[in-house]
């Protein structure tokens, strides 16, 4: 027998237990979303939650990989998000889906922070994926489902805050940079949405991430006087070469070994002037926020010639989501916050609740174009999605001051009138069960006494049903046609 003075088992840290009304507000919130999701022609699917490693390690990057909840089994692990699963159902399937597919999810997902106490180890997801279709058409439809999804959920006056990978990535394409260089810039400028604590945080961090990364890149040679010029006959070092090397071996001779030190040279203060070129570019583009007309503008002024892909595709994408009667007065164009440009190939986007606390992230997602040939898929390989984080809407919700509906109301509870109405009394339960109303069967005739405070209470006796209100004890006679009608009806009115 355990000894009553020992501890208790804790909770794993980053996980929390939902008890029965706060898991009842958070089931109402995902099943408004899921049927928002529905009416927009996008089918429901259930990838696992046990994933192989190397299907998040080809392309996920380190801000999910860093995070991989690993389980004891070499190279698996709990899923950290549904994308990269759901491409590899469309990509493996035994019959090729037909494209446009859309599909939509809901389910835990896991990630672990053993920085931060106040990251959840196991949260929430609800989110649709469209793959095999084009921008811009594509990119706008999922930022407008998105968009009246949150609305149906309760908030009406989210802000759509719009990135764009492609325009750092032209900017980089155009550069002398290595190829090295500009992956690792992409991949360190992938994070600091997630990490900050506001969207001019986000930028800061950006910022700093640009210095950082391209100074790393350089290769500076120590300060000569203005009078020395790369063309310099070098005669020190060549008397140093001669010295160290009399007779080279291999092909070439020491002149022509002496000429390929002289270009390389000249090309190292080349780079180092790309460098500045480009973290000059990078940091007046992470400055680039506001509406989308204004930025837009600012964007064929000062990168027209340098990213007119990404340019033309921001602009074909404002028109479609007016097209679609996104209002663009909550649009905002940042090409600073850099969210998963190491994941996402193209358009990004988050949807931000405002609350009286500020600005809360609810949503998130973008394109990722070529992700399923990474995974090594052959079948199309366009793809444009986004996830809710669903603890996180419900807190803005409550921030807010919502309340799910599916809370206000306790199951109706049915007690037999006599010892001898428990026939009757288990026949009306079953009629209102199948009807769709909950009910709560008490067999013992005393507990009309002692009901539920918030729960009204039937009586059933023979022939006859009485509803008592829990508020003062009164009876109301009633039969199952009308109790039937009124919950319908008070369920429709619900939103």
């Amino acid at each position: 027998m355990r000894d009553a003075s020992e501890s208790p088992v804790s909770l794993v840290r980053g996980t929390v237990e939902a008890l029965p009304e706060e898991f009842a507000r958070l089931a109402s919130l995902e099943s408004r979303i899921l049927r928002s999701f529905e009416l927009s022609g996008y089918a429901r699917l259930r990838p696992p939650i046990l994933e192989r490693t190397e299907l998040h390690e080809r392309k996920s990057g380190v801000r999910i990989l860093a995070r991989l909840d690993r389980v004891a089994q070499e190279g698996v692990c709990l899923r950290p998000e549904f994308t990269a699963g759901i491409v590899r159902a469309f990509s493996f399937a035994d019959e090729a889906p037909r494209t446009p597919w859309r599909v939509s999810y809901c389910g835990p997902v896991f990630r672990r922070d053993e920085a931060r106490d106040d990251r959840l180890r196991e949260f929430h997801q609800v989110g649709v994926e469209l793959i095999g279709a084009d921008r811009p058409w594509a990119d706008a439809e999922v930022i407008a489902l998105a968009d009246a999804s949150l609305a149906d959920a309760g908030i009406a006056d989210g802000v759509i805050r719009i990135g764009h990978a492609g325009l750092i990535r032209e900017i980089l394409e155009s550069s002398e940079l290595p190829t090295a260089t500009q992956v690792a810039l992409v991949e360190q400028l992938s994070t600091p949405a997630e990490e900050a604590a506001s969207a001019e945080h986000a930028r800061a961090i950006f910022r700093g991430r640009i210095e950082a990364q391209l100074a790393s890149a350089r290769r500076l040679e120590p300060a000569r006087p203005a009078s020395d010029s790369a063309d310099d006959s070098h005669e020190g070092a060549e008397q140093l070469f001669a010295l160290l090397y009399p007779e080279p071996s291999g092909r070439r001779s020491a002149a022509e070994i002496m000429d390929r030190l002289r270009t390389k040279r000249r090309a190292s203060r080349v780079s180092a002037a790309s460098t500045e070129a480009v973290e000059d570019a990078l940091e007046r583009m992470a400055d680039l926020h506001g509406s989308a007309t204004v930025v837009l503008d600012r964007l064929t002024t000062d990168f027209g010639s340098r990213a007119p892909r990404t340019i033309a595709a921001l602009r074909e994408l404002v028109r479609a989501l007016e097209d679609r009667g996104v209002d663009l007065g909550r649009v905002v164009i940042d090409l600073g916050f850099g969210r998963g440009i190491g994941f996402y190939s193209q358009m990004v986007f988050v949807l931000l609740a405002p609350t009286p606390a500020g600005l809360v992230e609810v949503c998130g997602g973008g394109r990722y174009d070529g992700l399923a040939r990474e995974l090594g898929g052959t079948r199309d390989d366009r793809g444009v999605g986004f996830a809710f984080g669903l603890e996180r809407l419900d807190e803005a919700l409550r921030l807010r001051g919502a309340e799910a509906a599916s809370t206000d109301r306790a199951p109706l509870r049915v007690v037999p009138a006599l010892a001898s109405d428990l026939a009757a009394a288990r026949t009306a339960a079953e009629t209102l069960r199948r009807a769709g109303i909950a009910i709560v069967l008490e067999l013992d005739p005393a507990r009309v006494g002692r009901a539920d405070d918030r729960a009204e209470t039937l009586v059933v006796g023979a022939g006859s049903i009485e509803r008592v209100d829990p508020r003062d004890g009164s009876r109301t006679p009633t039969n199952l046609h009308d109790l039937i009608s009124r919950q319908h009806d008070e369920a429709i009115q619900r939103p």
